[in-house]
């Protein structure tokens, strides 16, 4: 028989529980410190990444907010009494302060050939000084003293109770509207447009405050100039003629200039160039009344009236660089703020120079002064003196005509003492000397001593068919037969091709084209507004028609001096019978132009220049007493810097865009 096994529990010791329970215990314990770590790890990561979130939210808020300009907008730049400018608006000034410096720039070299404002609108403004500053103080310190005389007659006009007129609220959404216009073209929304032109931050409602603004200030003191100027005598104008006609009247000369060699092409000592290597340009003239040759600089581009360019100048922004008129004949000259300080120099006849010592471009203008017996000789040998590229345009009469010079054009562009000899009392028709400035020698002849112009300031409109742009859709080259030919149009009128450089079949289908165009205005409306309409849709003269620098543009050239304009043009806007409204074609070399008169003013033209003149003078005498009120009164604010930074950030790019070939 068998017995089971028994099993004999071993008595457990009271210590060894104790053990045993401890050693749970602190198990337990780390288990519990392990998972509280890892709590505690994985709730920092938690918390480290929502950080990261929250900044990233925050950085691209942030940008956001930059790239749509909100904190350009708001942050004060610029305070002038309890007007506060932002950084943006500060940017948009700084920018237009820049385009009437390069506009002037341009224009002058375009129709001179040479530039006197001493500002290279290709450069930047830090880069390049004037006396001992750099343009880009001398831009800041024109938006500050700009902002200050702003502020000072806002606040006056706010004082007289008076308001925007129409014409000049209409003229503020017409500026808007060419730049949503050109926004369009663009392929930008126009807020991004405008922030292509002046920097992040100005928008449509930027603008528009500024412009108002400046139209307000304008308005303003063009008021203050009208009241002054009708308070005026008829015997205080003739009394200021006669105490200083030459200031009021005009000379008419042919003028020829050839270029002289750089500063880092010192002129040979050798036999001088031969007349095919000179080169050439047309100085210009423009009406300039001692108001002209005084004024400040407009504070904006879009806030100044039309101005009409020369043949070869150019009207729209260097940042833009739209072709220039063909049809004026004169440029306005630059004014004395920027114009250069170096005088032309004074030259002595040929019979006090020995020409056998000079070389280069002089000896060749002496050598032309002792040739030139009357105009047809001036002309001719203009020609031949010109260079190869310039020869054909010299074959124009017109190429060296220059009507109603004023004295101030001359004392601004070269020096009094020219200025001085062409309106002395003892000058004869045929009188004739060189000049010479630090690029240019010139041949000058007077072709009518001073006399004052009794003929008013006209303007009228006009669409420009060009025999340029015709002789393209011709597919017409160089080798087109230009030949002298008649040929009938389509209404019976006789063409012909003479006087211009382009064949009879371009006249012709030029002339058919710009009568479509009449035919079209004697169909409808019959009304300036119509006219201007057509000038918009079909005109190839690009500088009156609406442009980032031009809100008027309809084809317009207003307040239009005698010599101008070329003759053609001319005579049919000075005819004696010429009536508002009246309509016409008429050819010049450049092309047929649909003609509409929109009328004259009252006064001769010189009694008119000295009304102007007077009330400026007594308009310049009250501003220099305001300034005392407003000067200084501009002071920094918390993102000068930056908004300085900024504009000319800006205008490099602009720059960089533009002229980066160049």
């Amino acid at each position: 028989m068998y017995m089971a096994n028994e099993r004999t529990e071993r008595p457990v010791r009271s210590d060894e529980n104790d053990y045993r329970a401890e050693r749970k215990k602190r198990l337990a314990k780390a288990a519990k410190q392990k998972s509280k770590k890892n709590r505690n790890s994985t709730d920092t990561i938690a918390a480290l990444i929502k950080v990261i979130v929250c900044l990233a939210v925050v950085f691209a808020i942030l940008w956001g907010l930059y790239i749509f300009g909100v904190p350009q907008k708001i942050l004060p730049a610029l305070k002038v009494g309890d007007r506060t400018f932002t950084v943006a608006e500060y940017n948009y000034y700084y920018s237009n302060v820049y385009q009437s410096y390069a506009n002037q720039a341009s224009q002058m070299q375009e129709s001179y050939g040479f530039n006197l404002t001493g500002f290279d609108y290709t450069k930047s403004p830090a880069d390049q000084t004037f006396g001992d500053e750099t343009f880009d103080v001398v831009f800041q310190d024109r938006v500050k003293s700009m902002l200050e005389e702003q502020c000072y007659y806002i606040g006056l006009a706010k004082e007289a109770g008076m308001e925007l007129s129409e014409e000049h609220l209409a003229e503020i959404d017409s500026t808007i509207e060419t730049f949503v216009s050109n926004a369009q073209n663009s392929k930008m929304s126009p807020d991004s447009y405008l922030n292509a032109i002046y920097g992040r931050g100005v928008t449509r409602s930027v603008l528009r405050k500024c412009l108002e603004e400046q139209f307000l200030a304008e308005q303003y003191k063009e008021e203050m100039q009208s009241d002054t100027a009708s308070e005026l005598t008829e015997d205080a104008i003739l009394a200021a003629y006669e105490k200083d006609s030459k200031l009021y009247d005009s000379v008419d000369i042919r003028l020829f200039g050839l270029s002289l060699p750089t500063s880092t092409e010192p002129a040979s000592s050798e036999e001088p160039a031969s007349s095919e290597e000179a080169t050439s340009e047309e100085a210009t003239s423009e009406e300039a009344t001692s108001e002209e040759a005084t004024s400040e600089e407009t504070t904006s581009e879009e806030a100044t009236s039309e101005e009409t360019t020369s043949e070869e100048a150019t009207s729209e922004e260097p940042a833009s660089e739209e072709p220039a008129s063909e049809e004026t004949a004169s440029e306005e000259p630059a004014s004395e703020e920027t114009a250069s300080e170096e005088p032309a120099s004074e030259e002595p006849t040929s019979e006090e120079v020995d020409v056998s010592k000079l070389t280069g471009q002089e000896r060749l203008a002496y050598e032309m002064l002792a040739r030139v017996t009357d105009e047809e000789s001036f002309i001719k040998l203009a020609e031949e003196y010109a260079a190869d590229a310039d020869k054909e345009t010299f074959k124009d009469p017109d190429a060296t005509r220059q009507i109603g010079v004023k004295y101030n054009t001359i004392k601004t562009n070269f020096d009094e003492e020219l200025a001085d000899w062409l309106f002395a009392s003892d000058r004869q028709v045929g009188d004739k000397r060189v000049c010479k400035n630090d690029n240019y020698v010139f041949v000058i002849m007077i072709s009518k001593t001073a006399y004052r112009e009794d003929s008013p300031l006209v303007s009228a409109r006009h669409v420009l068919i060009s025999f340029e742009e015709v002789a393209k859709e011709l597919n017409e080259g160089e080798d087109a037969d230009t030949s002298v030919k008649e040929e009938t149009a389509s209404d019976g009128t006789t063409i012909s091709n003479e006087g211009t450089t382009y064949s009879s079949a371009v006249v012709l289908k030029a002339y058919e084209d710009a009568k479509k165009v009449l035919d079209e205005y004697n169909n409808g409306e019959k009304t300036e507004d119509a006219f201007a309409a057509l000038a918009e849709e079909y005109s190839d003269d690009t500088a009156s028609l609406k442009s980032d620098s031009n809100t008027v543009g309809g084809g317009l050239y207003s307040d239009i001096t005698k010599g101008q304009m070329v003759a053609p043009f001319e005579n049919w806007v000075y005819d004696a019978a010429r009536k508002t409204g009246d309509v016409g074609i008429v050819m010049t070399r450049y092309g047929w132009h649909v003609m509409y008169f929109v009328g004259a003013h009252e006064e001769a033209s010189w009694k008119e220049s000295v009304r102007t003149a007077l009330a400026t003078e007594k308009q310049t005498e009250a501003e220099e007493a305001a300034k005392a009120a407003y000067e200084g009164t501009a002071k920094d604010s918390l993102c000068i810097a930056w908004a300085k930074k900024t504009s000319l950030s800006q205008i490099e790019k602009l720059i960089s865009r533009n002229y980066s070939s160049n």
